[in-house]
């Protein structure tokens, strides 16, 4: 519960703001719509590992419905994981 707590939070620092915008500025879009904006954009922990302080690849932008995939479907958490994975290779 504690940390549940804290990752809310964290959520709403502007510390997280500021990773958040950073991520998205450099992200590939799944299914997102440019109309949207970045309200349509969601970036999704890879990992809580190092929550507040967040290396490169722990993190990757999503549109809302594949950020809830992510969520509800271990497979699909699975293959996004893989799919951050070739970008981190890629973009070093």
């Amino acid at each position: 519960m504690k940390r549940r707590r804290r990752y809310w939070r964290y959520l709403k620092s502007p510390e997280w703001a500021q990773i958040r915008d950073w991520e998205i500025d450099r992200a590939e879009f799944c299914g997102w719509q440019p109309e949207t904006g970045h309200a349509g954009l969601h970036v999704h922990h890879l990992t809580y590992e190092r929550l507040g302080n967040e290396a490169v690849g722990d993190l990757i932008v999503l549109c809302a419905d594949c950020h809830t995939d992510a969520h509800q479907f271990p497979s699909i958490n699975h293959a996004i994981q893989q799919i951050a994975a070739r970008r981190d290779k890629r973009f070093g």
